[in-house]
């Protein structure tokens, strides 16, 4: 029996104290002077445009100041060496899981108007899986049961008298809330024949989803305070594999598999608003994904110290999520929805050396063709790349596994650029709002000091960290 407490807490953004004047990189075309508040006129592919500028527009408050605290309870039991039992149940408390804080018009680094949004969560989550062995002397059955359920909501206080102040709320200017659940049921039977050159995986798995006590409310247009009715689902996924090692080097593998997926509560919410003159509203029909997904793959080891692998994909939605816009009474609205068709198809390459005993290095990459294949309520993305999808991502790595008490890595990885708009119009690349190319390279090293204590030091975002010690 086992239990674990995890407590985090983490800052992303600016800090509203101690703030610098803002730096504004606009210039006058004219004059060549920089531009920091006015209305500024340009030229957007020959159509005129304007926007005011403040000197909050170039302001950044806290932004997700989150404390998470974690509780695990995991026990674990052999009745026999053929059949185990395993049980796990946590909670997730995310009570203040984070807020943002932004300036309004008029606001200063020394103070002035502002909004802040919070995000309250808690999660319970469990699950209970057994293992029989060995049955007929070639089954291994693996069964058990899922429980997921996650409740909480948004608060916007859209009026706060000091935005330095994040102890100053202001009133409440609209709040959602509601109750996520899953419930699953699972088995799966593995069959190893033919003196374990063939085994056939079959299986499935039983959701039941539900939403209750869903409701938002706003000052902000007309929206007011809505509650919604409770909703449920359930679907069956069933899942199908077979591996054949052709020989002691040569594995051919193929599966066919459905999966079923639920909306989150934070896609379901709304409610909320960033400003005066925006509204996010609540997603209460949004419906789960579905996906039929098949795949068809070797694996080649070669002298026992390298192995490379290949599969070919195709991937099925249907109900897919994305976000829809509009203008109404000159308030912004947005929400999240469901519905269409898409396909994503492609291949994966990966290969994997033993440098030595203790040093092993890798690298694979996915390609990704996907299509947006029908979608009644938005018939002219059909045909278009789907959003957030890059078509190429590259991963490679160095492993140190174990040498005298030190373990550690370097890896790095790449993705393409990826379409954030649902007709692909966002074409250029290093302007605001656009998805380009990336590439990231983390470390971590850790040593045991003595057997069952280690200690480890880790940095994200290699390049990165390096360009500000050097900055500094």
């Amino acid at each position: 029996m086992t239990f674990t407490f995890s407590p985090s807490q983490w800052n992303y953004g600016g800090s509203s104290t101690s703030l610098d004047e803002p730096n504004s990189y606009l210039t006058n075309a004219d004059t060549g002077e920089r531009v920091t508040s006015g209305n500024v006129t340009f030229y957007d592919d020959g159509e005129q445009k304007n926007i005011d500028l403040d000197t909050n527009t170039f302001l950044e408050g806290e932004t997700e100041k989150s404390e998470r605290y974690r509780y695990n309870l995991a026990y674990e039991t052999e009745f026999t060496p053929d059949f185990t039992l395993r049980a796990t149940v946590e909670y997730v408390d995310e009570s203040k899981r984070g807020y943002d804080i932004t300036a309004s018009s008029g606001a200063t680094s020394a103070g002035g108007n502002g909004r802040r949004a919070e995000y309250p969560f808690e999660r319970w989550q469990g699950r209970i899986e057994s293992k029989a062995l060995n049955i007929a002397g070639f089954n291994n059955l693996t069964f058990g049961a899922d429980y997921m359920s996650e409740e909480g909501g948004r608060r916007n206080y859209n009026e706060m008298t000091d935005w330095t102040d994040d102890s100053n709320k202001g009133p409440l200017t609209a709040k959602s809330d509601g109750t996520n659940s899953v419930y699953s049921l699972f088995v799966q039977d593995e069959m190893i024949l033919m003196n374990e050159r063939l085994t056939l995986y079959l299986g499935g798995r039983l959701d039941y989803w539900e939403i209750t006590d869903l409701m938002d409310w706003t000052t902000v247009g007309n929206a007011g305070a809505n509650e919604y009715e409770d909703r449920d689902e359930t679907y069956f996924s069933p899942k199908g594999s077979v591996k054949y090692r052709a020989s002691n080097s040569t594995t051919l593998r193929v599966s066919l598999a459905k999966a079923f997926t639920a909306p989150r509560l934070h896609d379901i919410l709304g409610g909320y608003s960033k400003d005066a003159n925006s509204m996010r509203l609540s997603s209460p029909y949004l419906e789960p994904e579905k996906a039929t997904c098949w795949e068809a793959g070797i694996d080649q080891t070669i002298f026992d110290k390298t192995l490379f692998r290949a599969t070919y994909f195709e991937n099925y939605l249907r109900d897919y999520k994305y976000t829809e816009s509009w203008v109404e009474d000159g308030i912004n609205y947005s929400t999240a929805m469901t519905g269409g068709k898409s396909r994503i198809r492609g291949f994966e390459l990966g290969i994997r050396h033993q440098l030595t005993s203790f040093l092993s290095a890798y690298a694979n990459m996915t390609y990704q063709d996907t299509e947006v294949t029908e979608d009644e309520q938005n018939p002219e993305i059909e045909g278009k790349h789907m959003t957030n999808v890059p078509r190429e991502i590259y991963n490679f790595g160095l492993l140190l596994e174990d040498y005298a008490g030190f373990k550690g890595s370097i890896t790095g990885r790449y993705a393409s650029k990826a379409y954030a708009n649902s007709s692909n119009l966002d074409t250029t690349s290093h302007v605001y709002g656009s998805y380009d190319a990336y590439f990231t390279m983390d470390a971590k090293v850790g040593y045991e000091i003595i057997e069952g204590l280690m200690v480890s030091f880790s940095v994200d975002s290699l390049p990165y960290t390096f360009k500000k010690l050097i900055t500094i």
